[in-house]
């Protein structure tokens, strides 16, 4: 039944969230999720979804079945967070890609500063777009410093151990990870103390 429901108009969607209520109001969201789960096509099942909650009063629908939050969550942060999550990827690529032999080889701890701009890079990048997302003050500043500073950090451990125990090609290196620590502090430091008074004066 819940499968084949396309459009209903409200009088009849309101009478299936009256019958949905109590102990069958469970039931109706599981059936609600399989059919959110298995769908192929992502806008008609938002869509879908939102007409049940307006329309049939199901409050806990979004809590039970995550899915349409979660695909609305990316669009906000590929909306909100464009070059960072470019920066991230390419991370991701040079990180475990096959680095061919070059004449830059030979200079003595080119890796480290490459590590220290790609994470600078990336956690500056971070802190730009939280502080343009966020400058009339909607989120605490603490976030910044757990999405721009603690997760690349995190990140960058990850990445070490990954490069270790995952590849043939590749090696985790500890001085790697405080390479990487000091791009971060370093962009952290700078969004902090310079570009967010910038910004806020703005």
């Amino acid at each position: 039944m819940i499968a084949g429901f396309v459009w209903k108009p409200p009088n009849v969607a309101q009478s299936y969230g009256r019958t949905c209520r109590g102990k069958y109001h469970t039931q109706f969201a599981t059936k609600i999720c399989s059919v959110i789960f298995s769908h192929r096509s992502f806008i008609y099942l938002t869509i879908r979804s939102l007409f049940l909650v307006k329309y049939a009063n199901i409050e806990n629908v979004l809590y039970i079945c995550h899915s349409p939050v979660i695909y609305l969550d990316m669009l906000y942060y590929i909306k909100k967070y464009p070059l960072s999550l470019v920066i991230i990827l390419a991370v991701i690529y040079l990180s475990f890609f096959k680095p061919p032999s070059t004449e830059l080889n030979k200079i003595p701890n080119i890796d480290k500063v490459v590590h220290m701009c790609m994470y600078f890079g990336m956690s500056g990048m971070l802190w730009l777009e939280f502080l343009r997302a966020h400058r009339d003050g909607s989120s605490p500043i603490w976030h910044a410093w757990v999405g721009a500073f603690l997760c690349p950090v995190l990140f960058s451990g990850c990445v070490e151990l990954l490069q270790e125990y995952c590849t043939s090609y590749r090696g985790g290196d500890w001085w790697d990870f405080v390479a990487n620590t000091t791009g971060a502090v370093l962009a952290s430091l700078i969004g902090y103390f310079i570009v967010r008074p910038k910004m806020l004066t703005k």
